[in-house]
């Protein structure tokens, strides 16, 4: 789309750098447009930040998406579990959050938890009986 010379082994260098979790498309991306903004190719520099904008927004609509495809779970669950995955634990949690989401989904699913959302259940009733009084 802009003309660079060995495009194809860029877009691999630039892929590769996004598999892993810190660095990303930003990583060569930002500096090389900064890099010809400062040097006078604007329409070049302009042109590298909507790819990477593009990138970027694509990236985070998709992923989920994908991410619950290949696990078998809905992409907002996906998301969800991704979210609170990362303000529990980081990039750790959120590499963890989805196999444990789906795990406790799954326990869920096949009724351990019943007795225990039974007896919440009846606490609750109970508790809402006893603030009412006698009738």
């Amino acid at each position: 789309v802009l003309g660079v010379n060995y495009a194809l082994l860029l877009a691999v260098i630039i892929a590769i750098l996004d598999f892993l979790p810190i660095l990303g498309t930003g990583t060569i991306l930002i500096p090389w447009a900064l890099i010809r903004l400062v040097a006078g190719e604007y329409a070049f520099g302009v042109g590298l930040l909507v790819i990477y904008v593009l990138t970027l927004v694509l990236r985070q609509v998709i992923q989920p998406k994908i991410v619950g495809d290949t696990m078998g779970l809905d992409p907002l669950m996906t998301l969800l579990f991704l979210y609170l995955g990362f303000k529990i634990s980081g990039i750790a949690g959120m590499i963890l959050a989805v196999p444990v989401g789906m795990l406790i989904l799954n326990i869920y699913e096949f009724g351990a938890f019943n007795s225990f959302i039974g007896s919440v259940k009846t606490l609750i009733h109970d508790i809402n009986a006893f603030r009412r009084g006698p009738d």
